[in-house]
C-alpha cells in the first residue's frame, strides 16, 4: 500500500458546486447518521449526478490525499442503489461514514481531561505528507500499537462559504479521527 484510500456508504445528498480562485469546484454529499461528508469530483461527474435524487442509498470509494495534516478525499467511483454491482449499504456502515486506511507511524500516544470535563485522546503520527496530532476514539486508545501501522480513521468535514477582501472564499475543513490500527508486525504474521 503506497497511498490513503477510503470507503463510504450512506445517502446522496447531492452536489455542491463553489468558485475558488476563479475556478469552480464540485463536491458530492453523502449524508450518514452523525455527519455529513464532503468528497471532491471533477465536473463531468458532478454533471453525470444530476438524474439522481437525494437520499438515494450510495456507496463510494477513492484515496485521500494528505498534506500536511489535511486531508481531501478524491472520488473514484460511486454506485447507488439499482446499479449491477451495487452491495446493500449495512447499519454499520452508516454509522461509520467515511473511513481512510493507509500506512502511519505512531509516534506517541496522550490523553488530556478538557477544561468541560471531557476526556480527550489524541496521537502523534507520521503520515505520508507530514506529522500530525489526530483524536482517538476513546474505545480503541489503549489498543493503539506504537511505530509503524496501517491506520483506519473517519473522516468528518465542513465546507462553508466567506467572504474576504470583497472575494468569495471557500472554507474547507476535514478532519480525521482513529478507530483502529494494526502494526506492521502483526501483518506479516498472518501470512
Amino acid at each position: 500500500m503506497t497511498g490513503y484510500v477510503f470507503d463510504c456508504a450512506g445517502t446522496f445528498a447531492g452536489v455542491s458546486s463553489f468558485e475558488e480562485d476563479d475556478e469552480v469546484r464540485h463536491f458530492l454529499g453523502v449524508d450518514y447518521f452523525g455527519g455529513k461528508v464532503s468528497v471532491s469530483i471533477d465536473r463531468a461527474t458532478a454533471d453525470s449526478l444530476e438524474s439522481h435524487k437525494m437520499g438515494e442509498p450510495c456507496r463510494l470509494v477513492g484515496e485521500v490525499l494528505v498534506s500536511g495534516g489535511s486531508f481531501k478525499p478524491v472520488l473514484k467511483r460511486i454506485t447507488f442503489k439499482g446499479d449491477k454491482d451495487f452491495e446493500e449499504v449495512s447499519l454499520d456502515e452508516m454509522y461509520n461514514g467515511l473511513v481512510m486506511s493507509g500506512p502511519a507511524h505512531f509516534m506517541r500516544k496522550s490523553s488530556y481531561t478538557s477544561r468541560d470535563g471531557v476526556e480527550i485522546f489524541r496521537v502523534r503520527c507520521m503520515l505520508m505528507g507530514g506529522t500530525v496530532d489526530l483524536q482517538v476514539d476513546p474505545e480503541v486508545f489503549s489498543t493503539l500499537p506504537e511505530g509503524r501501522v496501517i491506520m483506519r480513521g473517519r473522516l468528518f468535514s465542513e465546507i462553508s462559504q466567506g467572504f474576504s477582501g470583497g472575494k468569495k472564499t471557500l472554507n474547507r475543513q476535514n478532519w480525521v479521527t482513529v478507530i483502529g490500527a494494526r502494526g506492521f508486525d502483526q501483518m506479516r504474521s498472518k501470512r
